[in-house]
């Protein structure tokens, strides 16, 4: 702009005439005073034109000051080079990593999300009591809650018609006894009746006839003996088969534990099995010193889950009591429908007032170093 400028004033330029001798002609003074005049004017306009050019100059300069500041407000910042550090590490000589006397810092720690998993307490030992017969129930001695030792009677069913054939079958091998007794003592008679004949059988006395008739007697005292003794222990198979079932029409505990619902009333009447009894058995038992917990980790924090680990349960009945606990074992099969693995845990201290089913969320250690290779 300028450069356009000066030529423009170089093109205005007036060159110098010089009058002849003599002085000017008027007509000649007449057309220099016109120049000059037309110079003026278009000295004033040029005047006129650069200022507005120098106006329009600056205008266009502040728009686009303030455009640039807008775009630099609306960039996004960038961090200095050199913060990629954190800030208690220095940068030491030579490009290492130091403290502020220079000293190698430890590995960084990656600071992963903490594992999570949900599910429920168990009781290893929670068994539903259910008889192997069918009748009516006489008794319930027990309530729900109540502690029982190994072998309280739970319930007992009608066993009358039971302790009749108990009854029949040790009258049964009672008798087998004494047909054995009897037949002993036969048998003992007929041996010395036969080696009587023997003796008088040599000398002649008794016939051959009478002798082999002594021995054919002893001969089949034996045979009955020997059954009669096969039916003792028949006899006695029988009575331990209608000992047991009696027994079967009373249900105990088979361990130490605490009633945790009754499911039948006196008087019900119950199938073998318990198809058509109410709530599918006489109760349920278990074991409060078994209590464990079951939750489901996804599958990708496989290799973030270890035996031994620890974790804080916090139940859903008393979220501001957590307990701790720790991984026994992760179980080896998993859920392809949901994608998760089973975490069993075990209470470190017995838990107060836990009790099976209730919904738990537990949360592991997620630290791991970095460059461990897990994810």
């Amino acid at each position: 702009m300028n450069a356009d400028i000066g030529t423009k004033l170089r093109s205005l330029s007036i060159e110098r005439i010089d009058p002849p001798q003599g002085g000017p002609l008027k007509g000649q003074r007449r057309t220099w005073r016109g120049r000059t005049a037309a110079l003026l004017l278009a000295a004033v306009a040029l005047a006129s034109g650069l200022a507005g050019a120098y106006w329009e100059r600056d205008r266009l300069a502040a728009e686009l000051a303030r455009l640039g500041d807008v775009l630099h407000l609306n960039a996004p910042a960038k961090e200095p080079a050199g913060t990629a550090l954190r800030s208690d590490q220095t940068q030491a000589p030579g490009g290492a990593q130091g403290g502020a006397h220079g000293q190698t810092q430890p590995p960084a720690v990656a600071v992963l999300p903490p594992v999570v998993g949900s599910g429920y307490v168990i009781a290893e030992r929670m068994v539903t009591l259910k008889p192997e017969i069918g009748g009516r129930i006489l008794s319930v001695p027990v309530e729900t809650g109540q502690t029982v030792k190994a072998g309280d009677r739970i319930a007992l069913m009608d066993n009358r018609t039971a302790i009749i054939q108990s009854k029949i079958a040790r009258s049964n091998l009672a008798n087998t006894e004494v047909n054995v007794e009897r037949i002993r003592l036969s048998l003992a008679k007929a041996e010395k009746d036969a080696a009587r004949a023997e003796r008088l059988k040599e000398r002649g006395v008794v016939s051959e006839n009478a002798w082999e008739d002594n021995a054919l007697t002893v001969h089949q005292l034996r045979q009955d003996l020997n059954a009669a003794r096969q039916a003792i222990e028949t006899a006695r198979l029988q009575v331990e088969a209608q000992e047991r079932n009696l027994q079967l029409h009373e249900i105990v505990a088979p361990f130490d534990g605490i009633v945790a619902e009754r499911l039948v009333r006196t008087g019900d009447i119950l199938a073998a099995g318990t198809e058509g009894a109410p709530g599918g058995g006489i109760a349920i038992l278990l074991d409060p010193t078994s209590l464990a917990i079951d939750v489901d980790v996804a599958q990708s924090n496989t290799v973030r889950i270890t035996s031994g680990q620890s974790g804080t349960a916090v139940f859903d009945a008393f979220p501001d009591a957590p307990l701790e606990v720790r991984v026994r074992a992760v179980l080896p099969v998993a859920s392809a429908q949901k994608g998760t693995i089973t975490v069993r845990l075990d209470f470190l201290a017995p838990p107060p007032a836990v009790l099976p089913n209730m919904s738990v969320k537990v949360t592991f250690d997620g630290r791991k170093p970095t460059g461990s290779g897990h994810t």
